[in-house]
């Protein structure tokens, strides 16, 4: 008998644990469906070039998940379109952080410079894509046009 109450008291002291690492696994299975809805819809927006809109999916998709270097990367270019361009570099950096798309977040970074008039910054952001990906295009294009900036009066890289 005193085997039996054993098993019975751990049985009960146990349950709590099994039912909250239920409501656990069913909170993460909802936090995940509601994940893939709000991409699916930010994308959507992003795409369709509803840059504003999709920024505002795109932060509760991070409130949800801060280390989605992807989702970093969209909102970046989406506060880069709405001219947002200190909080655009932030989300590139956390898009370089967790290593998504590092030479082309490194090239927008200096997009962002560029746009500011800081040319120095920009030159240092495009020669870091450059330094990832020596193909890249478009850094090189623009590093060359910053470049020739130096040469006009009062400009300097310096």
């Amino acid at each position: 008998m005193m085997k039996v109450k054993f098993v019975i008291f751990i049985c009960i002291s146990l349950l709590p644990s099994c039912v909250s690492k239920e409501k656990q696994v069913l909170k993460h299975s909802q936090d995940s469906t509601e994940l893939l809805t709000l991409k699916s819809s930010a994308y959507e927006l992003f795409n369709s070039k509803k840059y504003l809109e999709a920024k505002k999916q795109l932060s509760l998709i991070l409130a949800i998940d801060s280390t989605d270097g992807e989702v970093f990367y969209k909102r970046g270019f989406c506060n880069a379109k709405i001219s947002k361009c200190i909080d655009s570099t932030k989300d590139f950096q956390n898009a370089i952080k967790y290593d998504y798309r590092i030479d082309d977040a490194y090239f927008n970074i200096g997009i962002n410079y560029e746009r500011q008039m800081v040319f120095t910054k920009a030159f240092y952001y495009y020669q870091k894509a450059l330094e990832i990906n020596p193909n890249h295009t478009k850094a090189r294009i623009f590093t060359e046009y910053v470049r020739g900036l130096q040469d006009m009066p009062g400009n300097t890289l310096n």
